[in-house]
């Protein structure tokens, strides 16, 4: 996930170029290239929080509708298409970083099954290795039987 994330160079603000409410959220993430899943979840709630701002709350789809709304007035509509493009570009964005936090989890989880099959594969062994020796050693101490 690295090699994907790194070569995007999405970078968190400096910790003094955040507002007080994402230094208490993202602060710990300030400066950073985003590479990692948390990093990637992060900054999606960063951008959140900027998209908010773009027309008082309003998600693309509504921007875009009201934009196509009937009887406006051109500069208006121009106004509401620029905001819709950029909270479609941000929502995008967000979208993806959600995605690959969301993968990076189940990277996260397969790693520790298949430490943990791993481990269990050699207990398993180990103890089969255990039973056919002793099976080896009860035929050697058991008298054989003849059948007639």
């Amino acid at each position: 996930m690295q090699d994907r994330l790194a070569p995007q160079e999405v970078v968190f603000p400096p910790l003094d170029a955040m507002t007080p409410a994402e230094q208490q959220e993202l602060g710990e993430f300030a400066g950073q290239t985003v590479d990692t899943g948390p990093e990637a979840e992060g900054f999606a709630r960063y951008i959140g929080g900027h998209l908010a701002e773009v027309n008082d709350g309003a998600t693309y789809s509504e921007t875009s509708a009201a934009a196509r709304e009937e009887g406006l007035d051109a500069e208006t509509a121009a106004d509401l298409q620029v905001k819709a493009d950029s909270l479609f570009k941000g929502e995008t964005l967000r979208s993806i970083l959600l995605n690959a936090c969301r993968w990076w989890t189940v990277a996260t989880i397969a790693l520790y099954v298949g430490f943990a099959l791993i481990a269990a594969g050699l207990v398993l062994g180990f103890l089969s290795l255990l039973g056919f020796r002793h099976a080896r050693r009860g035929r050697a101490a058991s008298p054989a039987v003849a059948l007639a």
